[in-house]
């Protein structure tokens, strides 16, 4: 554990290839000090650094147009969230099922022979359709 975070941010393009770096750096302070600017968790060095850094994370140096993966990341988060269910009753259904697949494998129990045939049963079907898919395509 640390006391104090020194970060030096380096140029604005850092940013564009390093996404989040920074945005890291600051999240783990825990205080920015007092009106004296001492006392604080995070202090910042090196010549590139302005205030408006730390304002303007993710835009481009002198612009507000957004890097390109920030752009990625925005669409990403927001496809994610598109194909997340929410529904309480469908996460129930899908809980109950999983509860009911663990169920089954904790007592579901074969012998040899049965795992001799399962593995027989499996290669014949396999080498059917291999060979169904051969006949089809050299046709």
């Amino acid at each position: 554990m640390y006391d104090v975070i020194v970060c030096d941010p380096d140029e604005k393009r850092f940013e564009g290839s390093s996404l989040g770096l920074l945005y890291t750096a600051v999240s783990r302070a825990t205080t920015l000090g007092d009106e004296d600017g001492l006392n604080s968790a995070i202090y910042f060095t090196g010549k590139d650094f302005k205030g408006r850094r730390i304002r303007q994370l993710g835009l481009k140096k002198g612009s507000s147009d957004e890097y390109d993966l920030v752009i990625f990341r925005r669409r990403w988060v927001a496809h994610i969230k598109a194909n997340t269910i929410n529904d309480d009753h469908n996460v129930n259904a899908n809980l109950a099922k999983a509860k009911a697949t663990l169920a089954w494998a904790a007592d579901y129990r074969i012998g040899p022979d049965g795992l001799s045939n399962a593995i027989k049963k499996y290669t014949t079907q396999l080498s059917r359709q291999r060979q169904r898919r051969y006949v089809f395509q050299s046709a």
